[in-house]
């Protein structure tokens, strides 16, 4: 269960599949200056790992396993 403290509010901005997996690319709505690759996020009560990110955006990867127990199908 995530029991962090909620920072931002997203809005997905792209969503890729690819092999089973979903890319999303998401838009937060404040900018993030401390982002980095790895850092876990929660996206909707799921903690995903950033994969890539630009200035107003940043990306994570959720595989087949995490689309089956989540609600990110």
């Amino acid at each position: 269960m995530f029991s962090g403290i909620v920072e931002a509010v997203g809005t997905i901005v792209a969503i890729e599949n690819e092999n089973g997996c979903k890319h999303f690319q998401i838009k937060p709505n404040i900018l993030y200056t401390d982002l980095i690759i790895g850092e876990s996020i929660a996206i909707n009560g799921v903690c995903l790992t950033v994969t890539t990110f630009t200035h107003d955006t940043f990306s994570i990867t959720a595989v087949p396993e995490t689309l089956r127990v989540s609600n990110l199908r």
